[in-house]
């Protein structure tokens, strides 16, 4: 209702202006050229009351509410499939004057859809109602209604000698949206029954597809992807698929050009199974076909082909060998002149098979491997002997599943001599420092006959308290004894035996370190003599005090040792009243070994009296005693 209220008082307004009118209600149809394009022309005499003024353009616009849809001079074109059916506002302008009028329309579709029919021969197995329905075409529809009305079948000529067949006729009928509807047209089906029958190709699987997809093997249709691989009557082989899709959706193959409801057939089978090698087999799959058109067996065909297939589930992939390389020991020790060689243990490789069983051989430059299970190299082997020798050689593994499909890879190893040496110590060792105090002692020493596989090349050692002046000690060719050592015996010492690639062990040894080298004297005092004067003015009293040193004028003693000396000093006395006797002075000199001698020297001091003294006696006098005293008579003098 809001659309015409506004149409009528513009009308109105055209009116009074007694300019130009436009007509109410115009029905316009729709190009019915049927291309689905739904096109209307509109001109300015479609819209405008009586005939346009010569030589004047009008501007045609059409309208929905207040929006301008589409618009041209003298004539506008537009596609009007959004609006069929609906009443759209017109406003026509002069485009001398500038007056306008406002009118309608009404856009109607009234082309009914063309419908094409035709004419489809398809085969027996296929159903004719899958045969798609004839296309139609509308002016506005792009998709409009096509509906069947009907269906005749004719099999009257369904066993025809030179070509059965049945016909199938179809009538069919298009609407559009608007409602308009086409005459009926028929298409013709032709369904053909063959004359030969299409036996199944022989096929061959493998047998990790049949693992996986049993089905394949069944009495059913091959997949597409099969189908492309057969050529005429020759065998499929289709052993290289592996796509899921295929193998999961597909058999062995069937009579297909007979199964269908015209195809007048009956086909039945039976399966002769035949066990091959390991766990394939084939299948002798005959097929039973019934004409019954002819009510007679059918056993071949015009191409060659008859009604017994063959189905072979085969084994042609050889087992998945792997193995790393990998290094083995010299264990058997070398005898002069022949080295070190490897008879060690050869680790199995990782042997795989999809379908069968299998068996493993391993085979080495010097011969077969000796295997640990006593029959195969399933759980490794051993090198033959005399076995390999130190450096690269290349072992092969020989993989045989159940049917003969072989694999070999070939696995270089190394032989290393990764085996210590066996050391042999002479576990009590006994050393001498020598006269410098010192003891270097080569490593050898302490070997007791330690071996090797492959050869020794050297023999170390160190001190495990460390060095004589206490540094850490590390292996070298000697150690080093001194005369600390003596009283810290024994010594513990690692002797380190290094074969030819490096290999070492150790062991150790108790080491007694001795000094058997006693001190000597170098210099001994000889005997003195003095007076025994001198002795009670300048030595008497210092050595009844116990002080000897006011002997040491006389010499001290001297000694050597190579290592630490101990010496001993003591002073005998011997002088009597007259002061007259001995002084005897005596060193003695040992070092830490008991066992050794001990050096010693004695000194002897003589003290001799002298007498060289007179005594003075008083001379002879004559005298008086005076007062009864008697005179000084005088004493004698020394």
């Amino acid at each position: 209702m809001w659309m015409l209220l506004p149409v009528a008082l513009l009308f109105s307004a055209s009116l009074s202006a007694q300019s130009m009118a436009c007509n109410d209600n115009v029905q316009v149809s729709v190009d019915p050229t049927p291309n689905g394009n739904c096109t209307v022309d509109l001109y300015a005499d479609m819209v405008l009351e009586g005939t346009p003024t010569p030589n004047t353009s009008y501007l045609i616009e059409v309208l929905q509410g207040p929006n301008v849809l589409f618009s041209g001079v003298d004539v506008v074109s537009f596609s009007a499939s959004n609006y069929l059916g609906q009443t759209l506002v017109t406003r026509v302008t002069n485009m001398n004057t500038g007056n306008k009028c406002w009118g309608s329309i009404t856009i109607e579709d009234k082309a009914a859809p063309v419908i094409f029919c035709g004419e489809t021969t398809i085969s027996c197995t296929q159903d004719y109602n899958n045969v798609p329905y004839p296309d139609a075409d509308d002016n506005c529809d792009l998709f409009p209604d096509v509906q069947l009305v009907g269906v005749t079948i004719d099999a009257s000529t369904q066993c025809s000698p030179n070509g059965g067949y049945v016909t199938v006729q179809r009538g069919f009928i298009a609407i559009d949206a608007s409602g308009n509807e086409s005459a009926v047209c028929y298409d013709l089906i032709i369904i053909e029954r063959p004359n030969n029958v299409d036996f199944p190709n022989d096929i061959i699987w493998e047998c990790t597809q049949y693992a996986s997809y049993p089905n394949i093997t069944a009495a059913v249709a091959l997949h597409p992807t099969v189908k492309a691989l057969e050529v005429g009557i020759n065998t499929i082989d289709a052993s290289d698929i592996t796509s899921a899709s295929v193998l999961n959706n597909t058999g062995s193959g069937t009579t297909s050009n007979i199964t269908g409801q015209y195809c007048n057939y009956n086909t039945s089978h039976s399966d002769q199974i035949i066990s091959t090698c390991g766990t394939t087999f084939k299948i002798i799959r005959t097929w039973t076909v019934l004409d019954w058109c002819t009510n007679s067996i059918v056993t071949s065909n015009d191409s060659g082909e008859d009604n017994v297939q063959v189905i072979k589930v085969l084994d042609t992939t050889p087992p998945v060998v792997t193995r790393p390389p990998f290094t083995v020991s010299a264990n058997v020790p070398g005898q002069h002149p022949n080295p070190c060689t490897s008879q060690d243990f050869l680790p199995p490789a990782t042997v795989t098979d999809a379908c069968n069983s299998w068996t493993v051989q391993i085979f080495t430059p010097v011969g077969e491997a000796i295997y640990v299970n006593g029959q195969n190299g399933a759980n490794g082997g051993l090198i033959p002997s005399p076995g390999l020798s130190l450096g690269f050689h290349t072992i092969t593994y020989q993989a045989t599943d159940a049917c003969n499909n072989i694999t070999t890879l070939q696995v270089v190893i190394e032989v290393i001599d990764d085996i210590a040496p066996t050391p042999i110590c002479d576990e009590i060792t006994d050393v001498s420092v020598s006269s410098d105090g010192m003891a270097v002692v080569p490593a050898g020493v302490f070997d007791d006959g330690s071996f090797d596989n492959c050869g020794i090349d050297e023999f170390v050692a160190r001190r495990m308290n460390g060095l004589c002046n206490g540094g850490f000690d590390d292996f070298g060719p000697t150690v080093t004894f001194c005369c600390s050592d003596v009283v810290n015996s024994p010594i513990m010492v690692v002797f380190r035996v290094i074969d030819d690639y490096g290999n070492f062990n150790d062991c150790m040894v108790e080491v007694n370190v001795n000094d058997k080298i006693p001190p000597v004297t170098t210099f001994c005092p000889g005997p003195q003599t003095i007076s025994c004067e001198y002795y009670v003015d300048n030595l008497a009293a210092a050595i009844n005090n116990g002080d000897y040193s006011v002997l040491a004028g006389y010499g001290t003693a001297t000694f050597f040792d190579n290592c630490a000396v101990n010496i001993n000093y003591n002073v005998t006395v011997n002088i009597n009243s007259c002061q007259e006797g001995t002084i005897i002075r005596n060193w003695t000199a040992n070092d830490d070994n008991p066992n050794n001698a001990t050096a010693s020297c004695t000194q002897t001091i003589f003290v001799q009296h002298v007498s060289d003294w007179v005594v003075e006696f008083p001379a002879s006098i004559t005298a008086e005693c005076t007062d009864g005293a008697l005179p000084d008579f005088g004493e004698p003098e020394i």
